[in-house]
């Protein structure tokens, strides 16, 4: 999509033509110029950066680039991004995905739902993706937890249920809780002496700290 890109790095938000969406200095330390929302609630800093990665049993995106503060405020100078996940129905349904791809990556979805009577119902989904970083860090492979550095992994549960309340459909109560993880793996590339008394990395891609020295 055009003007709409990721972070430059992993502690970053998403960027709306070319303004990051955690303001001029990207990391938590700067007033938010763009907001992301799910299912109609705002995300914080780090909901954005480590919540809902993936879009299985997504059933709207929307991007609005540009100011939004008639709508939403001074936090959305730069624009908004909206995520309307598949609401429940009043029928039996379901999904399913199943990825394999570059790096070892792999990734599973399932969703599903019934109704309950005919005025209630619900919807169920979950997604777990897994892959290796296209990055080396040999400096690290000494440590009992270098696997998850090298791993790129995240995984969501999600569950709607939806009332209608009265004889109007119009009328919708959506109750909706999700639970989340993420643990993305380094990808910053830095060479010699990116800082005072550094050792370089040589040939190493990706081994942002060089050799392992004593102090």
């Amino acid at each position: 999509m055009a003007n709409v890109s990721s972070g430059g790095w992993t502690e970053s938000g998403f960027v709306l033509r070319g303004i990051n969406s955690e303001g001029l200095t990207p990391g938590g330390l700067g007033a938010p110029l763009a907001s992301f929302y799910i299912d109609g609630v705002q995300q914080t800093v780090e909901g954005t950066r480590r919540g809902l990665r993936g879009v299985f049993d997504t059933e709207q995106v929307e991007v609005y680039r540009g100011p939004q503060l008639t709508l939403t405020g001074r936090a959305a100078l730069a624009g908004e991004i909206y995520l309307r996940t598949k609401d429940p129905e009043f029928e039996s349904s379901g999904a399913a995905q199943l990825t394999y791809g570059p790096d070892d990556h792999k990734q599973v979805g399932l969703a599903f739902g019934d109704a309950i009577n005919d005025r209630v119902a619900y919807r169920f989904s979950g997604e777990w993706s897994e892959k290796d970083s296209d990055l080396s860090y040999p400096s690290y492979e000494q440590y009992d937890r270098y696997d998850d550095y090298v791993t790129d992994d995240y995984w969501v549960l999600r569950g709607n249920v939806l009332w209608l309340p009265t004889e109007n459909d119009d009328t919708r109560v959506i109750l909706s809780y999700s639970r989340s993880f993420d643990g993305p793996t380094q990808n910053d590339i830095v060479g010699p002496l990116w800082s005072t008394g550094s050792p370089g990395y040589g040939a190493r891609r990706g081994d942002s700290w060089g050799a392992l020295l004593p102090d």
